[in-house]
């Protein structure tokens, strides 16, 4: 049995490839962005830096985190965005 030919040719070559992520280049840029984040994290306040990892990385609603801080939702989400704020403001400073 054959493989179908999906390739569709086109009249000139992109700049950039259209699947990137599998050369070393990117493997290393990724590798450096975790380690910039997890630098810029860990210089946040233990309670900020806890609502920030229990909101992005595990998902859970502002309820979920309150409960799982004894905090209120009101006082994740004001601490979420200001510590959200914090950060986008240390890689401003970073890159200039």
């Amino acid at each position: 049995m054959e493989a179908r030919d999906r390739s569709e040719p086109v009249p000139e070559l992109p700049e950039r490839p259209l699947v990137a992520g599998n050369e070393p280049e990117s493997h290393a840029l990724h590798l450096d962005l975790g380690a910039r984040l997890g630098r810029l994290l860990a210089s946040l306040p233990r309670v900020p830096q806890e609502i920030l990892t229990l909101r992005i990385a595990v998902g859970f609603s502002a309820q979920e985190t309150a409960e799982a801080l004894g905090i209120s939702a009101g006082n994740v989400r004001v601490t979420q965005h200001r510590a959200l704020t914090r950060l986008r403001g240390m890689i401003h400073d970073e890159e200039f």
